[in-house]
């Protein structure tokens, strides 16, 4: 990110204080479309100091997932769950938005103890079926390196 990020001005804040932000969130990818207010932000989080290590597998108990997921619902709102190839992905419909009258979509899905997560927001309160088809196909097109 840098001086001329279009982020900053959506944000009101510096360079050094967005990047001591998105270090607190795990954040690794951002996008802002000015005109219609979205914002999208991408992180990856090792969740293993709260949630253990994986097993066996390579992937953590499922019941550890879902309460995991149980307890973020009381802050994001209800969840549902839909699988593609092979995975959960858990999805936040109903969040509170950052921006007064907004539209928060919320996706994450677990890749050992890594939790992906994909957020984003709409500060003109708009969400179409083909925002949310997107958002979908960006974070399924995240894949871990092995």
């Amino acid at each position: 990110m840098g001086e001329d990020s279009p982020l900053l001005p959506v944000i009101g804040a510096s360079v050094k204080d967005m990047s001591r932000y998105m270090t607190g969130l795990g954040c690794s990818v951002f996008a802002v479309c000015l005109p219609s207010g979205h914002q999208l932000w991408l992180s990856v989080t090792d969740r293993s100091a709260g949630l253990g290590s994986v097993g066996p597998d390579g992937s953590l108990p499922e019941n550890i997932v879902k309460s995991y997921f149980d307890g973020t619902a009381l802050s994001r709102g209800p969840y549902t769950v839909e699988s593609f190839g092979g995975r959960d992905y858990y999805l936040f419909a109903k969040g509170i938005s950052i921006y007064e009258g907004g539209v928060n979509y919320r996706i994450s899905v677990f890749y050992g103890q890594y939790e992906i997560m994909l957020r984003w927001e709409s500060g003109t309160g708009t969400r179409t079926g083909e925002d949310i088809e997107t958002l979908k196909a960006v974070i399924r097109s995240v894949q871990p390196v092995n």
